[in-house]
């Protein structure tokens, strides 16, 4: 089992400033590359669980999942709506 998370980065500005999709893709990339170091893949986890600013960017965020997450047996998942995160991520 490799716990995983993605780590955020805000080279320039606020984050909430870095267009939606960006971000996304950002996070999954990032743990792809947690998930590669570890001699793993996309293909081998078994469950995630997602924070969104808002439910109404969820078909948004699912589009870019699903990039990632394509092979025929998916993660059991859990995506939640939070209002804060540390360090302002959403704010």
């Amino acid at each position: 089992m490799l716990p995983a998370k993605s780590q955020l980065t805000r080279r320039q500005g606020r984050f909430s400033e870095i267009p939606l999709p960006n971000r996304h893709t950002g996070f999954f990339q990032n743990i792809g590359a947690v998930l590669k170091a570890a001699g793993t893949s996309f293909e081998k986890v078994v469950k995630t669980t997602c924070f969104l600013k808002s439910l109404e960017d969820f078909n948004t965020f699912n589009e870019i999942y699903s990039q990632y997450f394509c092979g025929e047996i998916k993660p059991a998942r859990s995506c939640v709506e939070v209002s804060k995160l540390p360090k302002g991520v959403f704010g």
